[in-house]
C-alpha cells in the first residue's frame, strides 16, 4: 500500500490536461487512478473521474486530484486486507 515514503500529493496542475483536451477535441476525457503492486505483481485501474468543463476550473482540478487520490489509496488498500 501507499504510506509516507511512497505516496506523495498529487498537484492541481496536473488536471490542466483535462481542459486542454476538452478546449481541442470537445469531449470529457476521463482520469484513472492507478495501483502497481510489485510484491503481487499486479497492475491496477479503478474507477474512471470525469473531467466536468461546466464547473469551475480550480474546483475542478481540485476534485479531480481529489477523487484520483482516494481511488489510488482505495486500490492499495485492496492489496493490504
Amino acid at each position: 500500500g501507499y504510506d509516507e515514503n511512497t505516496y506523495r500529493e498529487m498537484h492541481p496542475a496536473y488536471s490542466i490536461i483535462g481542459m486542454q483536451y476538452y478546449a481541442q477535441s470537445g469531449k470529457e476525457p476521463y482520469f484513472y487512478p492507478v495501483f502497481a503492486d510489485k510484491r503481487h505483481r499486479l497492475f491496477s485501474i479503478g474507477e474512471p473521474v470525469r473531467y466536468q468543463p461546466e464547473s469551475d476550473p480550480h474546483d475542478e482540478a481540485m476534485r479531480i486530484v481529489s477523487e484520483v487520490q482516494s481511488g489510488m489509496i482505495r486500490l492499495s488498500e485492496e492489496f493490504n486486507d
